[in-house]
C-alpha cells in the first residue's frame, strides 16, 4: 500500500493538492455537476470546511462555482478544463504504476490475480447488497 500511494502522494504534492482535494475533483468529475453539500457529505466535514477547500480549488482554476438556477443560495461545482486535465494526469500516474507491476508478472501470475480480484469484487458486491438491504 505504501508503494501504491507513494507516486500518488508525490503527484499531489507536486501539484500543491491534498488527497482530499484530489478525491473531491474525482467526485465532481463523476457527478458532472454537484453542490457543496454533496462534497461536505462525501468528505464527512461541515459545509464551511468544504467551502474553504473548494475555494482553494477555485483559486487554482480547477473548478468553477456557479449559481444553482433552482436555488440562488446554493452553488454548483464543475471541473474546469484544467481540472479535467489534472484528473487525466492522475489516472495516467496510476496506470503507469500498474503497468510497472504488470511488467514484473508472468501470464500465469496475472491469471491468478484476475481470478482473485474477481472473487474479491463479487464478495464485496454481495456484502454491499446485504448492507443496502439492512439500510446501512
Amino acid at each position: 500500500m505504501s508503494y501504491s500511494m507513494g507516486s500518488f502522494v508525490q503527484f499531489a504534492k507536486a501539484n500543491n493538492l491534498s488527497l482530499s482535494q484530489i478525491g473531491t475533483l474525482f467526485h465532481i468529475q463523476k457527478a458532472g455537476i454537484c453542490g457543496v453539500h454533496q462534497i461536505s457529505h462525501e468528505l464527512g466535514v461541515s459545509n464551511p470546511a468544504a467551502s474553504q477547500m473548494l475555494d482553494r480549488l477555485v483559486e487554482q482554476g480547477l473548478i468553477n462555482r456557479k449559481e444553482d438556477p433552482q436555488d440562488r443560495r446554493a452553488k454548483q461545482l464543475e471541473l474546469t478544463e484544467a481540472g479535467q486535465d489534472l484528473i487525466r494526469r492522475v489516472v495516467r500516474v496510476r496506470q503507469d504504476w500498474i503497468s510497472r507491476i504488470e511488467d514484473q508478472l508472468s501470464d500465469h501470475q496475472k491469471d491468478k490475480i484476475v481470478s482473485a480480484v474477481t472473487l474479491l469484487s463479487r464478495t464485496l458486491g454481495s456484502l454491499a447488497d446485504q448492507a443496502d438491504r439492512r439500510g446501512l
